[in-house]
């Protein structure tokens, strides 16, 4: 028996156009209640025709989403205290607000995160018949990640699997339950301080809040949670390059779901010339918000 749940998708600019096709396959697919935008506030203007078409659909000024956190903070505290991780300033944050957003006045008793670039294509369920949450797993051992963990949490790797994924079911009571195990694992400020500065100087790469999460509801809540696999397909974006039809996605009938990602190119010229515009689009948008 499926419980009740939103849907989080944190959105960066590349993904403005994506995951506006992405939100019709939500709603088709995945039952859930309301469907949250985290981005930019003035990249609201792009989605004004799909807030008003879906009226479960909303959007969430990122700077605002997490009380005390915003890009600009991230980024000072990082120059000063981790400062060769700059480079994933904008990849920390996004982790921080899918984390956070536990704390927010939005949150319910579930949430699921979601990736802006990957679609559903048919019916997906996330919770077992005894109210297990389903939990995707995959072949992937980032050891840095493991690292930051033990310092934060004296926790490290615990299953063979990955719990990072595309997607992963929340229960915000355990949510909170970790960030409260983070804030009292040094002096270093708030949560999301003492992630960075757990850090070590050699890792770019150096958390992850999937790994994290799955690993601590693992470890202390293991009865809530079920494995499984679904079928994806990560490379999608060589075949559909970054826009696909919902005549398209409606004929897809074997993959759970089909990632498009930005650095995957279309092989048909016809598709990259059809989409060299909104690329191109994008690419300038990042340099003017840079």
């Amino acid at each position: 028996m499926d419980k009740s749940f939103d849907v989080i998708i944190p959105v960066g600019v590349k993904d403005i156009f994506i995951v506006q096709r992405n939100v019709e396959c939500i709603n088709l697919y995945l039952n859930a209640n309301s469907i949250y935008l985290i981005s930019k506030k003035k990249f609201r203007i792009f989605f004004h025709d799909l807030l008003n078409k879906y009226p479960n659909v909303h959007f969430v000024d990122e700077d605002i989403l997490v009380p005390g956190l915003s890009k600009r903070k991230l980024l000072s505290y990082i120059n000063v205290v981790a400062p060769h991780l700059m480079p994933k300033c904008g990849w920390y944050f996004q982790q921080f607000l899918k984390m956070g957003f536990a704390k927010s006045n939005y949150c319910k008793d579930y949430y699921l995160i979601w990736d802006a670039d990957t679609l559903p294509t048919r019916q997906i369920n996330f919770f077992t018949d005894t109210n297990r949450c389903l939990f995707c797993v995959k072949e992937e051992c980032h050891v840095p990640y493991f690292r930051t963990m033990e310092k934060l949490l004296g926790v490290s790797k615990l299953i063979d699997k990955s719990f990072i994924a595309e997607h992963m079911m929340i229960k915000t009571e355990y949510m909170n339950e970790l960030i409260a195990c983070i804030e009292q694992s040094s002096d270093n400020g708030t949560w999301w301080k003492r992630i960075i500065a757990a850090i070590d100087q050699d890792s770019l790469l150096g958390f992850s809040e999937f790994e994290t999460y799955g690993t601590f509801v693992y470890r202390y809540y293991p009865e809530s949670i079920s494995f499984r696999e679904l079928k994806s397909n990560r490379r999608a974006g060589k075949i559909y390059g970054r826009s696909i039809s919902m005549s398209e996605l409606l004929c897809i009938k074997e993959m759970d779901t089909i990632s498009l990602e930005p650095a995957d190119k279309p092989d048909l010229m016809i598709r990259k010339l059809w989409q060299f515009p909104q690329r191109l689009f994008i690419k300038l948008l990042s340099v003017i918000i840079s």
